[in-house]
């Protein structure tokens, strides 16, 4: 390169003229304001949806900085150096559309960074009501638990019953479970551990063997789910159906497909009455799958005749 445009020249120029070094130092804080200014604008008023205010703001810190530039450059910097930034005689009107030509892009920037900064911030907050939301869930699960199986050992003790011991040593295991268990994923074994222990308890309670029939794939049990997802088809199960009856078991299917998780119950329903607490786990599940697993999942209930069925797949788990 010959001429004004030699590397060495532009050094001379941006970096050493006096003149240069402070019209490029202006410039790069007029960029940085333009940005910082047009954040900070949709920061205050995006939020609450003051879109007129927001376009009266953008236009009033534009044209100050066509001002200020105006000012600096040809006034202030002319006065000082005697030198124009524009060439001498340029107008206003081309003066003002140059500067718009650069405040545009600098207040895009500035929305950018809004964005990314709401962007982050949202998806920060959803993940916070989530977690609040999952932790209200499962602390309604074990209310639930306590009040049902603190009932049955009630009625152990005050039988003396033999059982009485053993199942004050399940439950414990079973609320070290509820209470402890933080992990995200466990180990389905530790859940169909959590269900054999619930189902102990409840043969106990009802002093009659339970007519369940399991078909359960051992080598799901080191699959890794989200706990508390099984045990509220079998509570409801036990609740609502017939549970003594040979003839009709109830059948709890634990199989894969694939990579999908199938978890398949089945019962006849009893004609007793049931309070209407009992609803609360399958409610709570349809609402933590939604959370934990969304669109990963199919959660079908439905009833034939006096039979009752209801299946969970979980998708791409195992």
């Amino acid at each position: 390169m010959t001429g004004d445009l030699t590397f060495q020249n532009l050094i001379d120029r941006y970096f050493i003229d006096p003149y240069f070094v402070l019209l490029s130092w202006n410039f790069l804080l007029i960029c940085i304001l333009i940005t910082l200014y047009t954040y900070l604008i949709y920061f205050r008023f995006y939020p609450k949806k003051q879109y007129l205010i927001m376009a009266l703001s953008i236009i009033a810190c534009s044209i100050g900085i066509i001002a200020y530039r105006y000012l600096f450059e040809e006034v202030l910097m002319f006065n000082i150096f005697d030198r124009h930034n524009y060439v001498e005689g340029t107008s206003f009107q081309t003066h003002f559309f140059d500067n718009v030509y650069y405040i545009v892009p600098y207040t895009f920037l500035g929305l950018t960074l809004y964005l990314v900064q709401a962007s982050i911030h949202a998806e920060k907050k959803i993940k916070e009501l989530k977690n609040a939301e999952l932790s209200f869930l499962k602390s309604q699960i074990n209310p639930h638990f306590l009040f049902n199986n603190l009932n049955n050992i009630y009625s152990l003790v005050n039988a003396k019953s033999e059982h009485a011991l053993d199942s004050i040593s399940k439950l414990s295991t079973m609320l070290r479970y509820s209470l402890y268990e933080n992990d995200e994923l466990i180990s389905l074994s530790q859940e169909w551990k959590y269900i054999e222990d619930y189902l102990s308890l409840e043969s106990y309670r009802t002093k009659s063997k339970l007519s369940i029939h399991k078909n359960i794939d051992e080598r799901l049990m080191n699959t890794r789910i989200a706990p508390f997802l099984l045990i509220p088809f079998v509570e409801n199960a036990l609740k609502h159906g017939v549970k003594t009856e040979i003839e009709n078991p109830i059948i709890l299917n634990l199989f894969k497909k694939g990579n999908n998780l199938h978890f398949d119950v089945r019962n006849k329903i009893a004609n007793v009455q049931k309070d209407k607490m009992n609803g609360i786990g399958i409610d709570n599940l349809k609402k933590r799958m939604e959370h934990i697993y969304p669109n990963k999942h199919h959660l079908e209930i439905k009833q034939e005749a006096n039979f009752f069925e209801a299946g969970l797949i979980i998708n791409n788990i195992c």
